[in-house]
């Protein structure tokens, strides 16, 4: 925590623009639900910045960097991302450059902000895969409830918890860290050393706007680039093609070609419902019941 923070009343949400630029309505409407809900926010001054050269980020590297470390050292109960979009990764490198973390606010986010998730799951620490603040306007209800009984400490195990998956291969029970993400920023980081170790953890992959080729590609991607740490299951939310007959073949194949359990139907991603997840938290996966369920205490203290 900074000096300057040390005064800072503690709100509930910190809200931070790690990558792309903006949009002023989807700000809005994601503040009035927070609200609605009697939630104190507390926004980065450069939330609503654009980079002068590239606009389609939200400000300069330094600047979403600065938000990057203002979120991670104060304190709320959570700092939630504005929005995903490209630009996390670059600003992350460099916001964790020589930071010394021992504790942090639960750090809320998905699509690109994936990569700020790896990272600091890398460190040890454990977040919260779930709605950035652009999109709480168009997600439903159940998603709703689950993100504020997370920012006011109010968590079940089944709002961090995953029922109703497809099974489509192996059987019994599989406990291991969950990790993963969107499934491009994923691919983008192997081999940079910047990943947290998959030995054992179950990997989840959402993602949205990728033709079939495409997710076929970078499931090859993961499946050679995790010989040397095979994980011990994966998890698929929402991949949104547009051959959802195709997505099925491509997915009962690297089920078959992995080697390991297989589920899919995670209500995770890119649609109206986008449940909460913990990140490099402890799950057991049960293949007969066809669930995710945590199982680890450390959120519910």
């Amino acid at each position: 925590m900074t000096p300057a923070q040390k005064d800072l009343p503690a709100h509930d949400v910190y809200l931070f623009s790690p990558g792309a630029a903006v949009d002023d309505k989807a700000f809005a409407q994601g503040m009035a639900v927070l609200h609605r809900y009697g939630l104190e926010t507390l926004q980065d001054r450069h939330c609503l910045s654009r980079h002068p050269k590239w606009p389609y980020l939200a400000g300069t590297d330094e600047q979403r960097a600065a938000a990057i470390r203002n979120a991670l050292t104060g304190p709320w109960r959570v700092a939630m991302a504005v929005r995903g979009g490209y630009g996390t990764l670059r600003a992350a490198i460099l916001a964790l450059s020589g930071l010394q973390l021992t504790r942090i606010p639960l750090v809320m986010g998905f699509s690109d902000v994936t990569a700020l998730h790896a990272l600091l799951n890398q460190r040890g620490m454990v977040t919260i895969h779930g709605p950035n603040l652009a999109g709480l306007a168009s997600v439903d209800l159940i998603t709703r409830d689950r993100v504020v009984r997370v920012v006011e400490d109010r968590i079940r195990e089944a709002d961090l918890s995953l029922y109703g998956l497809i099974r489509l291969s192996g059987k019994g029970r599989v406990h291991g860290r969950l990790l993963g993400g969107n499934l491009s920023v994923w691919c983008s980081m192997l081999g940079t050393g910047l990943l947290p170790d998959t030995t054992n953890a179950i990997l989840f992959f959402e993602d949205t706007g990728e033709p079939l080729y495409r997710i076929d590609r970078m499931l090859l991607q993961v499946r050679l680039a995790l010989r040397s740490a095979p994980p011990a299951a994966v998890v698929f939310g929402d991949l949104i093609p547009g051959n959802p007959h195709g997505l099925s073949f491509v997915l009962k194949s690297f089920a078959r070609d992995t080697g390991v359990p297989v589920v899919t139907g995670a209500l995770v991603g890119h649609g109206s419902r986008n449940l909460t997840l913990a990140l490099n938290a402890g799950y057991t996966l049960d293949l007969g019941r066809e669930e995710l369920v945590l199982s680890d205490a450390v959120l519910q203290d």
